[in-house]
């Protein structure tokens, strides 16, 4: 959530159940989410009902928070732009999706409701003063990495703050179309996997605006 200290949060989150955290990286994640589901199991089978439910919970607000709304993208991402590790990245991205139908932490709701603050969600700010801190970020709706960027420019760019900041200048309609693909692509996740379409949703949303401003 905007304004939030993540890794301070994070570190109240494992200290809870005796974890603590190195660098925070995709591996210490997957780790601590494993850790709490070893804890609801021997909770379990230790027939502590209240431990065993508390572990769930908070498995699956961690999950929903730090993990599917932001791996699911990166790991898509990952794949498409470098081929040589595109069946790893989009494996583990499936393998988040399924887990994802299982657990279900962003349905799809009916109109506007939900538990995000006006303006707000799970992402960031909807409105942003620059369009650079838009493409820059998955606040605009898809992750622009420098391969994407040196692809679209048809040469290389140097390092990925430039790279982006040049093609949004330069060849903003060849980004414009990147950012309307990825929309229609979320929108399709968010058919197929319901449990998570309100991330999925909500990302389509910003990559449209996006597309929109490039058009502008």
């Amino acid at each position: 959530m905007p304004g939030a200290d993540m890794t301070s949060d994070l570190e109240r989150r494992g200290r809870i159940w005796g974890y603590s955290f190195d660098t925070g990286d995709v591996s210490e994640l997957a780790w601590f989410a494993a850790a709490l589901a070893r804890a609801e199991a021997e909770a379990w089978a230790d027939d502590a009902g209240p431990v065993a439910t508390k572990a769930y919970a908070d498995r699956r607000f961690f999950l929903a928070d730090r993990v599917f709304p932001w791996l699911v993208p990166w790991f898509d991402v990952v794949g498409r732009c470098y081929r040589d590790v595109q069946a790893t990245a989009h494996a583990d991205r499936d393998w988040l999706l399924r887990l994802g139908e299982r657990m279900r932490p962003a349905p799809s709701l009916a109109g506007p409701e939900g538990m995000s603050l006006p303006g707000f969600d799970g992402y960031g700010p909807l409105e942003m003063e620059s369009l650079l801190d838009r493409v820059a970020s998955l606040w605009g709706g898809v992750i622009v990495l420098q391969r994407t960027a040196e692809s679209i420019a048809g040469r290389a760019l140097g390092e990925r703050g430039h790279a982006v900041e040049y093609v949004a200048t330069v060849h903003s309609g060849e980004l414009r179309h990147h950012y309307e693909t990825a929309a229609a692509r979320w929108r399709r996740l968010a058919t197929d996997h319901p449990g998570l379409a309100g991330y999925f949703t909500d990302l389509a949303t910003r990559a449209g605006h996006t597309a929109g401003l490039l058009g502008s």
